[in-house]
């Protein structure tokens, strides 16, 4: 009889920890690229394999990835729009989006404080770079380790809807950094 209490004790015990590890996780309202459009843009038509990340196999070439350099970034990639229009309602609330990281300062250890999270390989690097709606300027109080700019990831923190920018690119969003983990699809 102990052993069945100790066990419903132990599997409840261990439902609890779980329960507090998917809530903290929820945390975060998260958001797609789409969601980052006023109303009024949402009809415009950009590229998408389906999920919330722009990822188009025309962008990343096998070229690219074989170390021929830049040759088949951005062919035929689409004119982006220069829309500034944000979506108040997300203002000041916890979000987590997807993207790729374009540091703006960081060191050679793949430790960034400041970077732009766009949806797309490559953008911000190349022109056109995405409307400044679909860019997003992060700031960290302490620096945090990305992998590589190649590959995606989830940042989590507060969400602003304040313009800033500097020779890279200008963005319609800002965020004060919480986390930022890797992105698998």
């Amino acid at each position: 009889m102990n052993r069945l209490i100790s066990t419903t004790l132990a599997l409840f015990m261990l439902g609890m920890v779980s329960a507090c590890s998917d809530s903290q996780s929820s945390k975060y309202q998260e958001l797609s690229w789409e969601d980052l459009k006023p109303l009024d843009e949402k009809e415009l038509e950009v590229p998408s394999n389906g999920s919330s990340l722009i990822i188009e196999d025309d962008w990343y070439t096998d070229d690219y990835a074989q170390g021929d350099g830049l040759r088949g970034i951005y062919s035929g990639a689409p004119q982006q729009t220069q829309s500034f229009g944000v979506v108040p309602e997300i203002n000041e609330k916890e979000v987590r989006v997807p993207g790729f990281v374009v540091p703006v300062e960081f060191d050679g250890d793949k430790l960034v404080t400041e970077f732009f999270l766009v949806p797309y390989f490559g953008a911000c690097f190349h022109k056109p770079p995405p409307a400044p709606n679909q860019t997003i300027y992060v700031k960290s109080e302490s620096a945090v380790e990305y992998q590589s700019i190649y590959d995606p990831v989830w940042i989590m923190g507060v969400i602003k809807t304040e313009q800033t920018g500097n020779d890279i690119a200008t963005a319609a969003y800002r965020m004060d950094l919480h986390g930022l983990e890797p992105f698998d699809y």
